[in-house]
C-alpha cells in the first residue's frame, strides 16, 4: 500500500518539480539560494522513488539525474531562466542525501 501511495507522490512531485523549474517566478521556495532548492527537490523525489521501487535503485537514479539535466536544457528554451550545469550538481546531490535517507531507514537483512 504505501509503495502505492509512494509512487503516486512520486508523479505529483516530478510534474510539480518540472512546473516550478520552468515558471518565470517559482510561487514556491524552499531558500533564496537556488541550490538547495534543487537539492531539495531531488531529495524528495529520489526518496519517493527508492521508496516506490524498491528492486530498481539504479534505474531510479540514472533516470532522475537524466531528468534534471532535462530540465536544465528545457530552461535554456525559455526567456525566464537558464540552463545551470550547477544546478544538475545540486541534484546529484539531493539524490545523494536521498540515498542516505533510504538507506538509514531500509530494513536490516539479516
Amino acid at each position: 500500500m504505501y509503495r502505492r501511495l509512494a509512487r503516486a507522490s512520486f508523479w505529483i512531485c516530478a510534474a510539480a518539480v518540472l512546473y516550478l523549474a520552468l515558471t518565470p517566478a517559482p510561487p514556491v521556495k524552499v531558500s533564496d539560494w537556488d541550490k538547495v532548492n534543487h537539492a531539495f527537490a531531488f531529495a524528495v523525489l529520489g526518496v519517493l522513488g527508492w521508496t516506490g521501487w524498491t528492486t530498481r535503485p539504479r534505474t531510479i537514479a540514472a533516470c532522475l539525474f537524466a531528468y534534471g539535466c532535462a530540465i536544465e536544457v528545457l530552461q535554456s528554451f525559455t526567456e525566464t531562466r537558464t540552463g545551470d550545469w550547477k544546478d544538475v550538481v545540486a541534484d546529484a546531490a539531493g539524490l545523494l542525501i536521498a540515498a542516505a535517507v533510504v538507506a538509514a531507514f531500509a530494513p536490516r537483512r539479516a
